[in-house]
């Protein structure tokens, strides 16, 4: 009766390895696609599609009952609170889409509490990666500055996410391409990126790697990307020694000398992606929230009579305390509580660049940061909860 103990417990080891050893082959798979998600013919013949089924049914699958515990507590809350929210509006056309942000938390939370501490596969990879994007991103901006060719930009059309600031649609109206945006579909994509990077380095003390991070940022010259990478690096600013901090304070001179430039812009109306982003949405969210969320189309015209020409819901934030009212305080509650603050940062400045952070090709960003840096994206509180997966 005493043989049959180690037996068991060699048989859980040998399955605790082989699936972290699969763990670590998926997040090499995700790191490595990650430059390319916004390529695809449709939202679901797409790369950002095909990555999140992959890792969601990976989880499903390998991962269910840290699934199953993911969906109860904050996640749980905030879905009955979308479902009373659907009662109440009648008809409500956003209760699909609140489901599937609620699945990409619960997702992402499983697949943080499920980890190891960090991968160092994933590590190399997602460096290798970087280094990648931010030497694409400098020659594009050499391109951009100096020769005018618009050869190291991907045409269009092979893209399947449109966000209204394609680099080739662009380069079709101003005739030169003005920003880089590497691999990405557009530049404010390539900045997200780059806090991606930025909050990696800091979470694992690369400093290296964050000057990688703060370059591409830098580079993408996104206004809101920008506005955050302070706030991020500040997080983990204790970290870094005398040097590296002065080398990191000349790069955010820099990023802000860019930032104060498109800022001037801003202020005398020039700038309409931050007037469609930021001004419009706050104004009508000032002048007719509803604690139950506006209709959309109510909701531009509230905009169109202010002078909007477009979308104005491509800033998260604003758009969701928009057309969800209350409920926007459920989301972000949910994720907060899961994952704490410092994740929550870099979530909250997602959701001030073009896109939701909870859509498939976010969830890839985000997903990649967490096969890099496993269960240290959580809070200090539950990290002592540690899966020994072996990363084999």
């Amino acid at each position: 009766m005493y043989s049959s103990a180690p037996v068991v417990r060699t048989h859980i080891l040998e399955r605790r390895s082989s699936s972290g050893g699969l763990a670590s082959l998926l997040g090499i798979v995700v790191i490595f696609c990650l430059p390319f998600v916004h390529l695809g013919r449709s939202e679901f013949a797409s790369v950002s599609f095909a990555l999140f089924a992959l890792v969601g049914g990976y989880l499903a699958l390998v991962r269910f009952s840290y699934l199953a515990r993911a969906l109860i507590g904050p996640v749980g809350i905030a879905a009955a609170a979308a479902i009373l929210f659907s009662i109440f509006r009648q008809d409500d056309p956003l209760f699909l889409t609140n489901l599937r942000e609620l699945a990409s938390i619960a997702l992402l939370a499983t697949l943080a509490s499920s980890s190891s501490e960090v991968d160092e596969k994933c590590v190399r990879a997602f460096t290798l990666v970087s280094i990648g994007v931010a030497a694409l991103a400098a020659v594009q901006t050499m391109d951009a500055l100096f020769i005018h060719s618009g050869k190291f930009f991907i045409p269009g059309n092979y893209y399947n996410l449109d966000y209204g600031t394609l680099s080739a649609e662009l380069y079709e109206r101003y005739g030169s391409f003005s920003r880089p945006s590497a691999t990405f579909s557009e530049p404010s994509s390539l900045g997200a990126f780059g806090l991606c990077v930025c909050f990696v380095a800091g979470v694992l003390k690369l400093r290296k790697l964050l000057l990688v991070g703060v370059t591409i940022t830098i580079l993408s010259a996104s206004l809101s990307s920008l506005a955050c990478l302070p706030i991020i690096i500040l997080s983990f600013y204790g970290r870094l020694n005398k040097i590296q901090r002065l080398m990191v304070g000349v790069a955010c001179v820099l990023g802000m000398s860019l930032l104060a430039a498109r800022l001037s812009t801003v202020v005398s109306g020039e700038d309409a992606s931050t007037m469609q982003r930021l001004y419009f949405p706050f104004r009508v969210l000032v002048e007719h929230w509803n604690i139950l969320g506006l209709d959309q189309q109510r909701a531009l015209m509230y905009a169109s009579s202010l002078g909007a020409e477009k979308n104005i819901f491509d800033n998260f934030l604003l758009g969701k305390a928009l057309l969800s009212g209350l409920y926007v305080i459920f989301v972000f509650g949910a994720f907060f509580r899961l994952f704490g603050w410092k994740f929550f940062i870099l979530f909250c400045a997602f959701c001030m660049i073009n896109g939701s952070p909870l859509y498939y090709d976010r969830f890839v960003m985000l997903s990649a940061v967490v096969f890099v840096v496993g269960r240290k994206v959580l809070p200090e509180r539950h990290q002592g909860r540690a899966v020994r997966v072996a990363t084999c």
